[in-house]
């Protein structure tokens, strides 16, 4: 079995899962705030079915969308992480990035700092050639995160997510932001 994998930036830590993060994790995802570009709260019985695919492939491919702890305090912020997308896309399947965080620590630099190390373990470790996030049209935060991360909007990508019903036509439209290995390297370097 190998060794779980931990990054560590200077106020973070991301971690596999434990099973008693499903609790944190409910609590994250039954928060209107965080879910606002998502169709909706999800409740704690329909969390329970689905975080043990989480661990699964998380474990399975050795990353994926995993905790963000505040080294400071070992609370629970969040997730963030890299995934293998699991529907299709107009574009095929790629490694997107993704966060979400408790609103209460929200505007703290907590996001670009968990993905900033994702995205090196990414490219440094994993050797993926791109990293792509996309999200709703209306999620300017998001957006602002993908920004300071360095990627560029690559608008020919943009499609309609498959799993977002169409009774919510706001959140339908997703604007897709992408960083090459090459890219990564010329601004870490400048």
């Amino acid at each position: 079995m190998a060794e779980p994998l931990i990054l560590n930036t200077p106020r973070l830590i991301l971690r596999d899962w434990r099973d008693d993060d499903i609790e944190a994790f409910i609590r994250l995802r039954g928060e209107p705030a965080v879910m606002k570009y998502f169709p909706g709260v999800h409740s704690p019985e329909k969390v329970w079915k689905y975080f043990p695919d989480i661990v699964k492939n998380s474990t399975r491919l050795g990353y994926g969308f995993r905790p963000v702890i505040l080294r400071e305090t070992n609370e629970f912020l969040g997730f963030c992480g890299i995934a293998e997308t699991r529907f299709k896309t107009p574009f095929g399947p790629i490694t997107e990035i993704g966060w979400s965080l408790h609103a209460k620590f929200w505007g703290n630099g907590y996001a670009p700092e968990a993905a900033t190390a994702w995205l090196e373990y990414a490219f440094q470790f994993l050797g993926k050639p791109e990293i792509v996030a996309f999200t709703p049209t209306n999620n300017f935060p998001s957006q602002s995160v993908m920004k300071k991360l360095g990627m560029e909007r690559t608008p020919a990508r943009d499609f309609d997510h498959p799993n977002v019903p169409d009774t919510h036509p706001e959140l339908k439209r997703h604007i897709v932001y992408s960083i090459t290995k090459q890219q990564w390297e010329s601004k870490k370097g400048s």
